[in-house]
């Protein structure tokens, strides 16, 4: 018996059938088995965790150390959870002879963890040029909360007479800033990159003017064409009347958020944000550490990437740009990150479900996920059997809720 032959009877023999009765791959087994950069669309119920720990065995048994497996999971829970039944599995192929003695020794080195903490790793490697204390901790969306009301409350006390503030109160009730400031805090303001405030009101201008000169063309196209502009086209003309507001609103901004990052590391506390943007600032500036730990790596494996966005695949990229050669001259976008032609085509492996994306209060966007699924390989592989569900619900779910999923995949 072969030793693939052997990997395929241990995989059936504990609930993972690699193989159709023709001898061709299963859409699991596919998963399982690709060795090139990879996205798997895994619907609810499908097995993905399972698929992940037998991809993970399957490196193993051909000879990759676990150490050099990356495995990033959204949760505490689904960390535990992962390393569990990985090593479980393991323990088992070992037993059995397709997993080596030093292969389990390894794994107490193994790196299965949440992005946050794996980002955290990467900061406290230059902990000292990014200005936070390297025994730094991460803050809870409790924590965050409670540190941005304290500001609002301060910024709102010292600027109460003027317009801006009056202007804000006659908007939004004490409850609803909170929410614009905490949201501002936990998605959009960048530890690396600090308000230009210019630039804002430079852009602003920008694209309010472009909207009315659309506005206005399409109006003056219309086959009943309107001397009068429409009530859009009046709107963006009082904002941009409206400049000195927003001036001022973006200067009360720019204060927040140098109070916010002062007391961040005043306190040695940085949010789950902050780890990620000072993360993918430090591999693209610092190529020394990029390369020490893109080199750690044979493999990265991502869970739940639909709740991820832009950010999260700049990481990803950096991580799992191609080793070069001394002197050889690296491809970049345009922003500084390696181009889909500089990354290693054998590396990348993620799972994902548009339709289980419930992390977009926290900046998550699925649309990152679809582009991936197109642009490193040819065709995302589509897990749709839901194995944990009666097929009478499933049935009532999808047909149902249609318009709830529209575009959003197939039927599960």
């Amino acid at each position: 018996m072969t030793t693939m032959e052997t990997f395929y009877n241990f995989c059936s023999k504990n609930g993972m059938n690699l193989l159709e009765p023709n001898g061709e791959l299963t859409v699991q087994g596919q998963a399982v088995m690709e060795t090139s950069n990879c996205v798997v669309a895994a619907g609810a119920g499908s097995g993905k965790t399972t698929v992940l720990s037998f991809r993970f065995l399957r490196m193993v048994a051909q000879g990759i150390s676990p150490e050099r497996i990356l495995t990033i999971t959204f949760t505490k829970k689904a960390t535990a959870e992962m390393k569990s039944r990985i090593y479980g599995l393991l323990q088992k192929g070992h037993e059995e002879g397709i997993v080596s003695g030093s292969s389990m020794a390894k794994f107490a080195e193994v790196s299965i963890s949440t992005v946050d903490s794996f980002c955290s790793e990467i900061v406290r490697a230059s902990a000292v040029h990014q200005g936070v204390p390297a025994n730094f901790r991460i803050m809870d969306d409790d924590d965050l909360e409670r540190m941005s009301s304290s500001i609002v409350r301060m910024l709102l006390n010292r600027h109460y007479n003027e317009p801006v503030v009056q202007r804000l109160y006659e908007s939004f009730s004490v409850e609803n800033l909170n929410a614009v400031f905490l949201d501002l805090a936990r998605n959009h303001l960048n530890i690396t990159k600090p308000i230009d405030v210019p630039r804002c009101m430079d852009t602003l201008k920008a694209l309010v003017s472009d909207r009315i000169s659309q506005l206005e063309d399409e109006r003056l196209n219309a086959k009943r064409a309107r001397r009068q502009p429409t009530k859009e086209e009046l709107f963006y003309m009082n904002s941009l009347q409206d400049a000195p507001f927003m001036e001022s609103y973006y200067r009360l901004v720019r204060e927040y958020e140098d109070e916010l990052f002062s007391r961040k590391r005043t306190a040695g506390a940085l949010s789950f944000n902050d780890v990620m943007q000072l993360a993918i600032r430090i591999l693209k500036d610092e190529v020394h550490i990029r390369d020490r730990f893109k080199s750690r790596f044979d493999s990265v494996m991502v869970d739940e990437f639909q709740d991820n966005n832009d950010d999260y695949r700049k990481l990803i990229y950096l991580l799992c740009e191609r080793q070069y050669k001394e002197g050889e001259e690296r491809a970049y976008d345009n922003e500084g990150i390696p181009s889909l032609e500089a990354l290693s085509q054998s590396k990348i492996f993620l799972v994902g479900d548009e339709k289980q994306s419930i992390y977009r209060f926290r900046g998550a966007d699925v649309s990152v996920f679809k582009r991936l699924s197109s642009e490193i390989c040819t065709a995302p592989i589509e897990l749709r059997k839901n194995w944990r569900s009666e097929p009478a619900i499933i049935h009532f779910c999808n047909h149902a809720f249609p318009a709830v999923m529209e575009n959003l995949g197939g039927e599960d």
